[in-house]
């Protein structure tokens, strides 16, 4: 599959938000994992990112403008789930 098909794949879409949901629930349960709720902002920066981006596949063929909008939301918010992560990162060194 090219590059471009894997993006706008719905099940690769629906994968890796069940994926990140799984991580949060995973965090939350296990202790030790993430201590403070500040932790937490990685995970959510990247469910919103996979969230926007399924809500785009799904809004294509309706609007298409609202579907480039919530692609660069979801650019977005990847770009944030970055920061954050390298950021938490460095605080727990």
């Amino acid at each position: 599959m090219e590059r471009n098909g894997l993006l706008r794949s719905k099940i690769v879409a629906w994968i890796a938000l069940i994926v990140i949901f799984a991580d949060l629930v995973l965090s939350m349960v296990i202790p030790g994992i993430k201590q403070e709720w500040w932790e937490l902002t990685d995970i959510f920066f990247f469910f919103m990112m996979a969230f926007s981006h399924l809500a785009a596949l799904y809004l294509q063929k309706m609007s298409l403008q609202a579907s480039r909008t919530l692609d660069k939301c979801a650019f977005i918010f990847g770009a944030l789930g970055v920061i954050a992560l390298i950021v938490i990162f460095f605080i727990n060194q």
